[in-house]
């Protein structure tokens, strides 16, 4: 092997083995102790790549973490910036509440209607009521009258 060939391949053994500082902590890491983001692909200390993104696996660094994720999974899902969006779109959670809500709305529109019903029934009656008070009013005064005249003839 010639001198040159040789020192090349030394140059390039040394490129292999060296260390990089973690662009988040500043620490000096050897490629076997580092690790590259899943989602930006930026190295990292494996001290810095904070989670595993649950969707596709992959350990994320902190600015690579999805904040905030999926309110429908609230904080029990860890997704990538790169997972978020399609997570969000098909999340099986997000489906559960949209069915929840709309149920609601029936029940709320329901017992509106049944309120509306009962407060209109509730006036008719009273005022029955009223015309039945009316009448017996009348009545007692009838009754009145027709025994004073029993009592003079």
């Amino acid at each position: 092997m010639s001198g040159v060939k040789r020192q090349r391949e030394e140059e390039e053994d040394e490129e292999d083995d060296e260390s990089f500082p973690c662009p988040s902590c500043g620490e000096q890491v050897d490629d076997s102790a580092g690790g590259s983001c899943g989602a930006c692909g930026i190295l990292y200390c494996d001290e810095c790549l904070l989670a595993q993104c649950d969707v596709c696996k992959e350990k994320i660094c902190e600015k690579c973490l999805a904040y905030p994720g999926c309110k429908a999974c609230e904080d029990e899902i860890t997704l990538c910036t790169e997972c978020v969006e399609d997570h969000v779109q098909t999340c099986s959670r997000k489906s559960r509440a949209r069915r929840s809500v709309t149920t609601e709305e029936t029940a709320i529109q329901q017992y509106q209607d049944q309120i509306q019903q009962l407060t209109s029934s509730i006036a008719s009656q009273q005022a029955q009521l009223k015309e039945a008070e009316e009448n017996l009013k009348l009545a007692k005064k009838r009754k009145t009258d027709s025994e004073s005249l029993l009592k003079k003839a």
